[in-house]
């Protein structure tokens, strides 16, 4: 059996015939030359390459006998020369029909004609022919064409060996398509389980109906399952495919069916449907590989990986699954009730629509939720969970790391986990009613808003500490689990409203009996100046010291004493006394009826309830809310009640007190005060001892306006039945201001004057006001 090297040869040779074997250059493939073929002229067979040589194997055909059995190429490649169905050109410009046999045949350099394999499992070898066809067979074809290869009926296998590139179409049947090592504008294997490998280059690879297997190889690849067909065609991507993208960044579109496919190397995009067309059905596996990726899923449950680098995960509608991997990566969950695990890194991670289950797991993740009942957790991390335009009841874990929990719209819980968590949660129409719960935090903030024209108290439910915000239109509940536990794990509650914010602190350094609390620090471990000291039941007395402190009274009448500093007083339920001591301090009553007391006062203060702000004194700086009643200092003071009822006492001093609107009390008490009812039914009492030179003016006294003077706590021994009215009271006008005498222990001798009503007259008939109410001793 004599080997040859077609190099060596002579132009002319005449082999052996005996079973000869003619070998090409071990680097040399059948294609590798631009121009390599084949052609029989009459009994001879001439073997032509680019290097200009030409070999006449002379009377290679003589009597049907072959010169040469084989023909040897690199890549284990053979050519089988005593083929029983040998078909060679003898000319260009020839088309080369294959018979009802399983043929083989060598196509020459022919720009214009093409190979037919017709009928039978033929093996092609088309050089530079304008295209190439099995037909009907299991047909191998190795192409360097023009216009393509066309495998036809049949399970078909074809080589693209153009050094440009080529397109190939396998037909019907269960074809496989090699592309080269060049850009292939077109692999397409069309009906059946095809197989299909791009190899080198940017290749277009389409799998079409059936099951395909589509690899990408090197280069930037399309893996398309052949969704659109043309004008007027449906969609008609079906199978369960398998995608490849390989090295390179590649674009993959799986269609209908249920589809595997991975990215790769590379910034891959791995897609169930083009852009534009109708929705996919099947679930889709993808996986992202290495590389900056984009997979988006179909209308089933998808399972979407996007493994290393940062990635974009688009769930589309179904049940999906989708995970992040490694990098930071962007998740949408989008329609149905999908699972999302971010995976390591800073991830972006978004439910959209239906009820979601996401995991950040490591980073520091953002996480959004949308509408549905969503369960929402950060894990590791420093994570930002937000809440944001749902529409259900959602659950939101931080878990490790010092996250940001916010709750904007539904009724909510709320988990801050370990770490420094904060919650922030707003106010919104309707009823919205959010719990937080904390096992293991500390030092934890809670945030909350405040609409305008809403009002907030503040309640302890066992050990829980319930906040409800109440306005026009809306109520909003937050109950914080085991806050009146020792220690509680929110350490800063923040109101927000629309004038600004108010600030509660830590707890801490709390001595004293069960009803008396001291706080005894000045500046706090945490770095918080001041104490936060919580009274829970019972009526209590809360002292705070020095410092910038916070009190809850808790239920019952409490007396809270803020001391120096800027203090925050909540009186919680019931009826509540307000001490804020110096500093610019704030006062809120919440429930019950509670006062504000300057009494203590270090000089004359001005409070007025209508701008809810105070100066002066111990007043200066002072703010309030829910604050009914108004106890003045020793001084000269200037009070103003609010529009509701009020009880205003001046204390000390000559005194400047306006009720407002509503049914007010006022009490000038010692000092020439200045009251004025203001509308409402109103009360002016006087109980202080006689004294001369103390003579209150009221401004604004009407029997039409159902006004009253009480004098019962100036009279002694008076028995209204056996003693005269007039004996104790004496009632006299100039003709326009009346003017209230007392004698106080009715000898009628002994009468001071203690009051101008200014610009009423008619009063004279005291018997008459007494009946009238207007007037009350007893």
């Amino acid at each position: 059996m004599p080997t040859y090297n077609f190099s060596s040869l002579n132009t002319s040779y005449t082999g052996t015939g005996t079973n000869d074997i003619l070998t090409f250059n071990n680097d040399t493939g059948i294609f590798d030359h631009k121009t390599f073929g084949f052609l029989k002229s009459g009994n001879d067979l001439l073997i032509y390459a680019n290097n200009g040589k030409t070999v006449t194997i002379t009377n290679h055909f003589l009597n049907n006998t072959t010169r040469y059995e084989t023909l040897k190429f690199s890549g284990n490649v053979t050519i089988d020369l005593k083929h029983p169905s040998l078909i060679i050109g003898t000319s260009s410009n020839q088309a080369l029909l294959g018979t009802a046999n399983a043929d083989l045949i060598l196509g020459g350099d022919d720009s214009t004609g093409y190979i037919l394999g017709n009928d039978g499992n033929d093996t092609i070898y088309a050089k530079y022919t304008n295209y190439a066809r099995g037909g009907i067979g299991d047909d191998t074809i190795y192409a360097t064409t023009l216009n393509g290869s066309y495998g036809d009926e049949g399970n078909d296998t074809i080589h693209i060996t153009a050094y440009w590139g080529g397109r190939a179409w396998g037909g019907i049947g269960d074809d496989t398509i090699q592309g080269s090592a060049a850009d292939d504008p077109e692999l397409n294997g069309e009906d059946g389980d095809d197989t299909i490998y791009g190899n080198n280059g940017n290749d277009i690879i389409l799998g079409a109906n059936g099951n395909d297997t589509l690899y990408g190889g090197e280069g930037h690849d399309q893996l398309v399952e052949n969704t659109v067909l043309g004008s007027g065609h449906p969609n008609l991507s079906y199978g369960n495919d398998r995608f490849y993208g390989g090295n390179g960044n590649d674009l993959i579109i799986s269609g209908f069916g249920t589809d595997y496919a991975e990215g790769g190397a590379g910034n891959d995009n791995v897609y169930a449907k083009q852009s534009g067309s109708t929705s996919v059905t099947g679930i889709k596996t993808f996986y992202g590989g290495t590389g900056d990726d984009n997979l988006v899923g179909g209308i089933d449950g998808d399972f979407l990986y996007g493994e290393n680098d940062n990635d974009y995960i688009g769930g589309d509608a179904g049940n999906d699954s989708l995970y992040g991997g490694a990098g930071i990566d962007t998740i949408t969950g989008n329609q149905g009730n999908d699972y999302i695990d971010g995976g390591t890194g800073n991830d972006i991670l978004e439910g959209n629509e239906d009820d979601d289950l996401i995991n950040g797991n490591d980073g520091d993740d953002i996480i959004r939720d949308g509408a549905g009942n969503d369960e929402l957790h950060g894990n590791a991390g420093n994570d930002t969970i937000k809440d944001l335009t749902g529409t259900g009841n959602d659950k939101l874990y931080g878990e490790d790391g010092n996250d940001q929990l916010w709750d904007t719209t539904g009724s909510n819980e709320l988990y801050g986990g370990n770490g420094n968590d904060t919650y922030t949660v707003a106010q919104e129409s309707g009823i919205k009613t959010d719990y937080i719960y904390d096992l293991t935090g500390t030092n934890d903030t809670l945030n909350y808003t405040r609409g305008n024209g809403s009002v907030t108290t503040f309640q302890s439910v066992g050990k829980n500490l319930v906040i409800t915000v109440a306005g026009p239109g809306a109520s909003h509940t937050i109950t914080v689990d085991r806050f009146f536990s020792i220690p509680s794990f929110i350490e800063t509650i923040v109101e927000t409203y629309s004038g600004g914010s108010v600030t509660f602190l830590a707890t801490e350094n709390l001595t004293g009996s069960a009803d008396i609390y001291t706080a005894t620090s000045t500046t706090s471990p945490l770095g918080v100046d001041g104490n936060y000291v919580k009274a829970l039941g019972g009526n209590d007395v809360v002292y705070l010291g020095a410092g910038s402190d916070v009190v809850f009274g808790g239920t019952g009448n409490d007396i809270l004493y803020g001391e120096a500093g800027d203090d925050e007083l909540f009186g919680d339920t019931d009826d509540d006394i307000l001490i804020g001591g110096a500093g610019a301090d704030s006062l809120l009553g919440s429930q019950g009826i509670d006062t504000a007391d300057y009494s203590g006062s270090i000089g004359g203060v001005t409070v007025n309830f209508q701008t809810s702000t105070g100066s002066g004194g111990d007043a200066a700086g002072d703010t309030f809310n829910s604050v009914e009643n108004i106890t003045g200092s020793a001084y000269a003071d200037t009070l103003t009640g609010s529009s509701g009822t009020n009880v205003l006492k001046g204390g000390d001093g000559n005194d400047t007190i306006n009720g407002g609107l509503g049914d007010d009390v006022l009490y000038g008490e010692a000092g020439s005060d200045i009251l004025t009812g203001g509308g409402g039914s109103d009360v002016f009492v006087y109980g202080e001892s006689l004294a001369s030179g103390w003579e209150d003016t009221v401004t604004d006294f009407s029997l039409a306006g159902n006004d009253k003077v009480e004098l019962t706590g100036l009279l002694t021994g008076y028995d209204p039945l056996t003693d005269l009215i007039s004996d104790f009271v004496q009632i006299t006008d100039d003709g326009t201001n009346s003017f209230v005498a007392v004698d106080a222990d009715g000898g009628a001798d002994n009468f001071v004057q203690i009051i101008t009503l200014q610009n009423v007259t008619g009063l004279t008939d005291e018997d008459s006001l007494k009946a009238s109410g207007n007037l009350i001793i007893s």
